[in-house]
C-alpha cells in the first residue's frame, strides 16, 4: 500500500491498515521468513519472522521463521506463518506501507 499526495492526515479515530497483504494465503508458507510445520503434537505451524526470529512451540527442535530485512526501515511485506499438514491455507503476512507526504504528515 503507497500513499502519495502533498498533504496527509490520520485522525485519532483513523488508521492506514495492511493486515494480509503480505506474502502467503495460498497452500505453500511463503516469503524470506515463513514459518513451518511443528515437529511437536502441541501445535501445528511456527511463525513467521521479519525483524526478529518468529515463534515456536516450545520444542528447541521447532524450526521457525529466520528474521529478515531491517528492524529499524523495514521495507519487505511480511511471511506467511507455517503451513499445518491438512489446512489449504497459510496465514498472510502484514502488508507493507509506504507514506510519501510532500509536505506534511499529520497523525493525531
Amino acid at each position: 500500500l503507497t500513499l502519495v499526495a502533498p498533504h496527509i492526515s490520520v485522525l485519532a479515530s483513523g488508521n492506514v491498515l495492511a493486515s494480509g497483504l503480505g506474502y502467503g494465503g495460498n497452500d505453500t508458507a511463503a516469503g524470506p521468513g515463513h514459518g513451518y510445520n511443528s515437529t511437536t503434537g502441541d501445535c501445528l505451524y511456527t511463525c513467521a519472522g521479519h525483524g526478529g526470529n518468529g515463534g515456536g512451540c516450545g520444542d528447541p527442535m521447532d524450526k521457525v521463521g529466520q528474521a529478515y530485512g531491517s528492524l529499524f526501515r523495514p521495507d519487505q511485506p511480511g511471511s506467511s506463518d507455517g503451513h499445518p499438514i491438512g489446512v489449504r491455507d497459510t496465514g498472510r503476512g502484514g502488508g507493507l506501507i509506504t507514506i510519501h507526504a510532500g509536505e506534511t504528515l499529520l497523525i493525531e
